[in-house]
């Protein structure tokens, strides 16, 4: 499934602190990965 930018983004928004896992293709190979969302400051 191809998400593309925006559709990454809605999928990855959440509540802060939370950590939802996250797959990357890379190639072959599909490689997934834990991450923690943040609030982003500017």
């Amino acid at each position: 499934m191809k998400l593309g930018m925006e559709g990454a983004i809605a999928r990855i928004r959440g509540v802060v602190g939370t950590r939802p896992s996250v797959s990357i293709r890379r190639g072959d190979k599909i490689v997934p990965l834990l991450v923690e969302r943040k609030k982003i400051t500017m």
